[in-house]
């Protein structure tokens, strides 16, 4: 908040709304405090401090702008009124706090008072709006917390459904094995080759042969189970296994950084709450 004195000089650094939950105050914020700067609780501090009644009766005063220095606290109350103001700067968040007084410097003794005991609500405000965030991030980490749980369920779930701890590690093991017997049909064909270069009627040929072809079976074995069967007789690919896998994992991953993420938001809540 900053003061003004009736001769329209301002008094800077004054400001009581600025620091609240390190934003700008809002409507509702300066509102409470603009209904305090008028409330007869603080005309009653402030006279007390002061003695309005005779700051508002100076000698400098014409009979028509002054109070009556008997004036009842209704009749002071309503004086004041007339003579200390705010004004709310929605772009910059200031209250504006402007005081008229007949001597320059009653007005800035009045200013003083008036931002002295609205530290009080200001300060409450500032209390309630850190607990508001500490309470809000508290959810958030509930809420994380919560989709975290439903992730994980969901990819225990399609393991146990699909009769697999992981899909990525049986498809790995299956194309391990595929290598291996890719890799050993290689070296009897090109055993067979040589074989067949050297004596084209070795009964070697034969086994070869035989080899060759049972390994075959076997490679095609182990890519047929790709196409699995369930109980009920629905086929379904290894591969569509391993996107829906892939997709649950990929979900899980996610709710468990924006779990990480409302963990660290509700931590500095606190901080700033308790500083």
């Amino acid at each position: 908040m900053r003061s003004k004195e009736s001769s329209g000089a301002y008094i800077d650094g004054l400001t009581i709304l600025s620091g609240i939950t390190g934003s700008q105050p809002n409507s509702s914020d300066s509102y409470i405090v603009a209904k305090f700067v008028e409330s007869r609780d603080l005309v009653d501090k402030i006279d007390k401090d002061l003695d309005l009644r005779k700051i508002y009766s100076r000698s400098e005063a014409d009979f028509l702008s002054s109070v009556d220095d008997e004036a009842p606290i209704e009749d002071l109350v309503e004086y004041w009124r007339g003579m200390v103001t705010t004004e709310y700067d929605k772009y910059s968040g200031i209250v504006t706090l402007q005081v008229k007084a007949f001597r320059p410097k009653d007005a800035v003794l009045i200013a003083q008072k008036v931002i002295g005991y609205s530290e009080a609500p200001v300060n409450d405000l500032s209390r309630r709006a850190r607990e508001d965030a500490v309470a809000e991030s508290g959810s958030e980490v509930a809420r994380a917390e919560n989709r975290l749980r439903l992730a994980r369920r969901a990819v225990a779930h399609f393991r146990r459904s699909e009769r697999r701890l992981n899909p990525v590690v049986t498809a790995e093991a299956r194309e391990k094995i595929i290598a291996e017997l890719e890799g050993e049909k290689a070296k009897l064909e090109t055993e067979r080759a040589t074989a067949a270069a050297v004596s084209p009627n070795s009964p070697r040929l034969n086994s070869l042969d035989s080899q060759i072809s049972a390994l075959t079976k076997q490679i095609d074995s182990v890519r047929l189970q790709t196409n699995e069967t369930d109980d009920s007789g629905k086929e379904e690919s290894l591969n569509q296994q391993l996107s829906e896998h892939e997709e649950l994992q990929t979900e899980r991953e996610f709710v468990q950084r924006d779990y990480v993420s409302s963990l660290t938001s509700l931590e500095k809540a606190r901080v700033e709450a308790a500083s």
